[in-house]
């Protein structure tokens, strides 16, 4: 058995990060963006949430968070399974990844941007399906390019990269938010979501399924 690639490793999992990015700035700044203006926004201290959101009360905000792993109970079994059963000359995963992460990309820029409540829900399903669509596929990498003996070390190079963009996510989206406006993190994720795919694309090779690593 060949020796562990510590590289392709690292760089495979910083090219899968690219399916965590979106639920990311979504699960962070999307329940501000549902709730800003609520009176339950306001503190006894006399400080406010300036109000450039819905007004959503936290009950109907969470729930609408909830959509995506509902979403997920159906579409990520099916995209899975039928990712094994696709072949062309990209691969199995790259044609569902080539399809789900526009998607997603753009339901994600359009979170931000829309104008009224029916918009910025429409935009969240969009963005959901999206990364329901490419994110099994992605993550399936994992065992289609290392053999079973190498996936615990390789599952920790995927942990690392991802501890440390998590991290540097947060920090930059966040003064993003703070700084630039609303739709900053949004429209940085995507063109960064966009970027680590496409390099995904490029430069990862899916072997045959004959002679994928047991």
């Amino acid at each position: 058995m060949e020796s562990f690639r510590w590289r392709r490793a690292l760089f495979l999992g910083l090219v899968s990060y690219a399916a965590s990015l979106a639920g990311l700035v979504v699960d962070t700044f999307v329940p501000v963006l549902l709730q800003a203006g609520h009176p339950l926004w306001h503190n006894t201290t006399g400080l406010s949430i300036p109000p450039i959101g819905f007004a959503l009360a936290p009950s109907l905000a969470f729930f609408i968070m909830t959509w995506d792993n509902l979403i997920n109970l159906f579409v990520h079994p099916w995209a899975g399974v039928r990712s094994d059963q696709t072949w062309t000359r990209w691969g199995r995963r790259k044609p569902w990844i080539l399809v789900g992460v526009p998607i997603a990309v753009i339901g994600l820029i359009a979170i931000p941007c829309a104008s009224t409540l029916p918009g910025v829900i429409l935009a969240i399903l969009v963005t959901n399906l999206g990364r329901a669509l490419f994110v099994p596929p992605m993550v399936a990498w994992l065992g289609d390019l290392f053999p079973a003996a190498q996936r615990s070390q390789a599952n920790a190079a995927f942990g690392l990269v991802s501890g440390v963009a998590a991290i540097l996510v947060l920090v930059a989206s966040g003064m993003l938010f703070e700084r630039v406006g609303r739709a900053a993190p949004f429209v940085a994720v995507a063109l960064v979501t966009v970027l680590l795919a496409g390099l995904g694309v490029l430069y990862i090779h899916e072997p045959l399924p004959t002679s994928a690593p047991a």
